[in-house]
């Protein structure tokens, strides 16, 4: 052959390779069945829930609706969806799809779905729709993906010996069923004078209610606390109870102001805390638990899962394991605790109780009144130094190089002219200036002032403010130019 002749062949081999790989892309592009299920998944993508409906051979209003119960199932996941294979045979075809979604809190969930089926309706094609069409696990009417979330046990609050001082345990919550209430107003006055609840702000609960079929709740308490109420309510149509656990401290009054409580999430505790907590979970309302609530709660056990109609879960279909929550230690004594507790007793008066250990500086019981009042006035209240103050003070002076009979330079000294405590009468100025004055004779007197402010050089020790001295921030003898007292080794209480 003359090479005129090879070039011409050459040339024509390569047009029928170039129009066969042409019309293979042809032929695949134009696959009217590949083309409905590329179409439908992107806009399924996209959240175009009816346009993707469209596509198939269901209902579309219950198609659309099926597809976006899915996404929010899976809190908004983003999906990321292709075809893997396609057979076309015919008026009917079959394909695997690859599907990934992106769930908050959880990642990458991704997966192939071979059970999409797709059949010929005159010159269109339509996908074949079912549940499984979103998942191959999907194989019963109405069920639908969603996720789940659970925390671990709550990590303890342990005393200075290790002792759990909060653990798990049985409370009952009281609360309202509206559309079962027969007189709403004596419903709600019987259970706020039995239990204490606020009545006002059931009443709102109840009024919001997006369904007046679902359980309001008005308080939480302690399984023995419930059985004292129990009598009185249960007869009460509309009142209903649910038994569960919580978090808590032996007794309700045992260090309740410092470790505080743990309850049901509130809107602006939501809003504060954010992931990975949701309405319906437990957290810190007060004290130890709020200020520790991430460290005693760690995080969540995340899962995909698939559910029923009902919203029933089914299935584990992938999970992400959470962190236990760390265990919080303090300095509390159990026992003494409980000794600080009787000693209060059930007063409604102000009143606050700390023991300390000397040798250490460790708090072994801190206690409050009101029980009911949250506010911490055992480590925050701020009042003029007690005679307890002394001992502190006298202490200090000797540390210093004082004697007892020997005047301290405290001369011609009172307090402040703007230190002014309402409680205090003899803390007020020139109501308490005996001059210069010994230690064992400022006892005798009992004035706290002269030990109270010695070389006073700031009109406010500690930072006080006129209304009322901070007790810890006074009780700092070096900040007046007196040497901390000699360290002693740290022991235990005999």
């Amino acid at each position: 052959m003359s090479a005129r002749g090879r070039r011409l062949a050459a040339a024509g081999g390569v047009v029928v390779v170039a129009v066969a790989v042409l019309g293979w892309l042809l032929l695949r592009g134009d696959s009217p069945a590949e083309s409905t299920l590329d179409r439908f998944l992107s806009a399924y993508e996209a959240r175009d829930y009816e346009a993707a409906a469209r596509l198939t051979d269901g209902d579309p209003a219950a198609v659309s609706e099926a597809l976006e119960a899915n996404v929010d199932g899976l809190d908004g996941a983003a999906l990321d969806a292709s075809v893997a294979e396609l057979d076309e045979s015919g008026e009917r075809a079959s394909a695997t799809v690859s599907m990934s979604w992106q769930v908050p809190g959880i990642g990458e969930f991704s997966y192939e779905n071979p059970e999409l089926r797709l059949v010929a309706e005159g010159d269109d094609w339509r996908l074949r729709w079912a549940d499984d069409v979103v998942h191959p696990d999907l194989d019963s009417p109405g069920t639908r993906l969603g996720t789940d979330r659970s925390f671990f046990e709550r990590a303890p609050i342990v005393d200075r010996e290790g002792s759990k001082l909060v653990i798990a345990r049985p409370v009952v919550e009281i609360g309202v069923i509206p559309a079962k209430l027969r007189e709403p107003a004596a419903a709600v006055a019987a259970i706020a004078d039995s239990t204490g609840a606020d009545a006002a702000a059931l009443r709102r609960s109840i009024r919001a209610a997006a369904d007046e079929d679902n359980f309001v709740p008005a308080i939480t308490l302690r399984a023995e606390e419930y059985g004292r109420v129990r009598q009185l309510l249960n007869p009460i149509r509309g009142i209903e109870f649910g038994a569960r656990e919580l978090p808590l401290a032996p007794t309700r009054e045992f260090a309740r102001a410092l470790l505080g409580t743990v309850g049901p999430i509130t809107a602006e505790q939501l809003g504060e805390l954010g992931d990975p907590y949701a309405v319906g979970d437990n957290v810190g309302q007060s004290g130890l638990e709020a200020a520790y609530e991430r460290r005693l709660a760690g995080t969540p056990r995340r899962s995909v899962i698939t559910r029923l109609a009902d919203g029933s879960p089914v299935d584990t279909l992938m999970r992400v394991e959470g962190e236990r929550g760390r265990p919080l230690r303090i300095t509390l004594d159990g026992a003494a605790q409980v000794a600080a507790e009787r000693a209060l007793g059930d007063t409604r008066e102000v009143e606050a109780l700390v023991a300390v250990e000397p040798s250490s500086g460790d708090v072994l019981a801190a206690a409050s009144r009101p029980v009911d009042d949250a506010f911490n006035r055992a480590f925050e209240g701020r009042y003029p130094p007690g005679s307890t103050f002394k001992v502190v003070s006298t202490e200090a002076l000797l540390a210093a190089g004082s004697t007892p009979t020997r005047p301290s330079t405290a001369r011609r000294r009172s307090p402040p002219a703007d230190a002014r405590f309402a409680t205090s009468r003899a803390a007020r100025p020139g109501r308490c200036h005996f001059g210069a004055i010994s230690p064992s004779r400022a006892t005798r007197p009992s004035s706290r002032s002269p030990t109270a402010w010695p070389r006073a050089t700031s009109p406010r020790p500690g930072g006080g403010s006129a209304s009322g001295a901070n007790t810890r921030s006074a009780s700092r003898p070096s900040r007046a130019r007196f040497p901390r007292p000699p360290t002693r080794r740290s022991g235990r209480p005999r």
